[in-house]
């Protein structure tokens, strides 16, 4: 009896050495699962979170309950939000140089970017430090985006960041620049003769990421209840 608890004890150490094994095996396999956990964690430092704590308070009792840069701006202004902009932006693109770094380490590989930014954007949504409410990720985006291609995200900030003003919605310009990705990429590297339809479906996952995260903001802005970035509350509209 004693030899078969020992035995079921064993499994987990016996399982931990085949993967860890396998992962030996596999340079890619294991350059991925090294960016993907080095990256969650870096994502996982949510600076809305991490400033607020600052005032004494956390940004997620308030308004929105997003831990973004939007709901920053509206509870404790320009300099919370520029911050808190700003650092979930530049782990963005200290993840795609992780994801680079490691890959080319490892495997040489060329796309160890994008598990980067995914890992950093699953870390931000879902923060290991702050009970997995995050935000929503649009700044830890755009820092991929600069990163993984700055022409295309001069292209992309030019047209869609003005949506802002002209609008009033951040939701609006963040769900439209983050379609526009793609084809911004994919209208560049068509002029440059040389469209690589692999990278193209991998930003197709960042934006798919970034309409998944922005579901309620969209059903709002079509039914006209979505809340301006500065503003009274549309009448109707729920919490975010």
């Amino acid at each position: 009896m004693m030899a078969s608890y020992s035995g079921i004890a064993a499994l987990p150490a016996l399982l931990l050495s085949s993967v860890l094994g396998n992962l030996q095996q596999s340079p890619v396999a294991l350059a991925t699962v090294v960016t993907a956990i080095i990256c969650y964690l870096v994502g996982s430092l949510n600076f809305g979170v991490i400033i607020s704590r600052f005032y004494g308070d956390d940004i997620r009792k308030h308004g929105s309950g997003n831990a973004g840069t939007t709901n920053m701006l509206r509870t404790y202004g320009k300099t919370a939000a520029a911050l808190t902009y700003l650092g979930d932006m530049t782990k963005g693109v200290v993840c795609v140089w992780i994801g680079r770094l490691i890959f080319t380490y490892f495997v040489a590989g060329a796309y160890g970017g994008y598990i980067g930014a995914y890992a950093a954007l699953i870390g931000h949504v879902f923060p290991l430090y702050f009970g997995f409410k995050g935000g929503k990720g649009v700044a830890t985006t755009l820092g991929v985006m600069l990163m993984l291609d700055p022409i295309v995200f001069l292209i992309v900030v030019l047209i869609f960041v003005p949506i802002v003003p002209i609008s009033g919605y951040v939701s609006l310009a963040a769900v439209t620049g983050a379609v526009g990705y793609p084809v911004v990429t994919l209208i560049r590297q068509f002029l440059a003769g040389r469209v690589n339809m692999i990278e193209i479906g991998l930003i197709c996952v960042i934006t798919a990421m970034v309409l998944y995260l922005h579901r309620s903001n969209i059903k709002r802005l079509i039914t006209k209840t979505e809340n301006p970035v500065m503003g009274k509350k549309k009448t109707g509209e729920r919490k975010r």
